[in-house]
């Protein structure tokens, strides 16, 4: 007898590292929010269940990812190896691409991530960063081509601090 498996949520992960050679990076908080945490699953659409699809499911609600979420909770020390500091399944869903206030203050529809670390450089020089990003536009999604966590998918966001800036790469695979 042959069983062939499928999965049906998507994978979601997030590896951080660092290209600063004189200084320390410390991870304090990292968190995606506006990510559907429940749904309902259509099992009717079994022709819909191709890889790569989010037709079999309806996702609501809305939760926090927490990565990392400073003091009590681990804080990071980066390095310049990629480490996954997130790695987990999601609803399959299609997230809007909009734009956030970067203040943070208001609820958003559309998913973003936040991203907290300090850079020390020497005994006592010591920097704090926070920034907000836009989680569909990491991916590379438009608004006409929003971000899909598709059924039988992993999204992977690698994340890279520099001394002036931060960069982001992202793919999208089919999760065998």
């Amino acid at each position: 007898v042959n069983f062939t498996f499928n999965h049906i949520l998507s994978r979601f992960n997030i590896a951080i590292s660092t290209s600063i050679t004189d200084g320390t990076v410390t991870l304090k908080s990292l968190t995606v929010n506006g990510i559907a945490n429940t749904g309902s699953f259509d099992e009717s659409k079994a022709d819909a269940a191709q890889a790569g699809s989010t037709a079999r499911w309806t996702a609501s609600g809305s939760t926090t990812l927490t990565a990392v979420k400073g003091e009590g909770n681990a804080e990071v020390v980066v390095n310049k190896d990629k480490q996954f500091v997130y790695q987990g399944l999601v609803i399959p869903q299609t997230a809007a691409y909009e734009s956030i206030k970067l203040d943070g203050t208001s609820e958003e529809a559309a998913p973003y991530l936040n991203i907290q670390y300090t850079i020390k450089t020497g005994e006592s020089n010591e920097q704090s960063y926070s920034y907000y990003y836009n989680l569909a536009g990491l991916f590379g999604a438009t608004a006409e081509t929003p971000l899909a966590f598709n059924e039988g998918w992993q999204n992977n966001l690698y994340i890279t601090i520099g001394a002036a800036a931060i960069n982001f790469d992202a793919d999208v695979y089919e999760w065998a």
